[in-house]
């Protein structure tokens, strides 16, 4: 209880929240960082309408230690997709690149650097398109600025045709993501 807002001392079960603490603009950006994360949730059925199944999600890399980073895409019913990257360091990773089973047109829908929640960045990482290319077991790459100790969240905003594209069942070629 308290981290919402980002309380400093560790919550006692005997003492009220540090309600206080409201008043340092960067806990007022840390309660309104939780909110607009737990709405973007809501919003984004791919993160939480297959929970059930491995169906819901595809791991692209658990095994980058030398850089502290994980990736994964979450899976809707309906073939939309999140991929969710995490930076676990205190380094910015500039020209990161993962690999995605889709080619297309991919749009930054949340990155936790954004100065409205405390970090520092003015705005998201562009939109960018995927380059053919074999990374893993992938043969699409995409290829963006991952924040230090933060996450980068994409969206496709509209699939391209690949011959070299691996897609999963249910991913037909859209042209755009909803």
């Amino acid at each position: 209880m308290g981290s919402e807002y980002g309380q400093f001392l560790e919550w006692k079960s005997e003492e009220q929240l540090e309600w206080s603490n409201l008043e340092d603009p960067m806990n007022a950006k840390m309660k309104y960082f939780t909110s607009q994360l737990n709405q973007f949730y809501k919003d984004h059925r791919c993160l939480w309408e297959i929970d059930t199944s491995y169906d819901g999600i595809e791991i692209i890399d658990a095994d980058n230690r030398d850089q502290s980073v994980l990736s994964f895409i979450r899976k809707g019913k309906k073939g939309n997709m999140l991929v969710c990257v995490f930076n676990m360091a205190p380094v910015e990773r500039k020209d990161f690149t993962i690999g995605l089973p889709v080619a297309g047109i991919y749009e930054e829908v949340w990155n936790t650097e954004l100065e409205e929640w405390g970090g520092v960045w003015k705005e998201h990482n562009q939109t960018v398109q995927t380059q053919e290319g074999l990374w893993k077991d992938y043969e699409q790459t995409l290829t963006f600025t991952l924040p230090a100790m933060g996450a980068s969240v994409w969206k496709i905003k509209r699939r391209l045709k690949s011959d070299k594209t691996v897609t999963s069942k249910n991913q037909k070629g859209v042209e755009n993501e909803e």
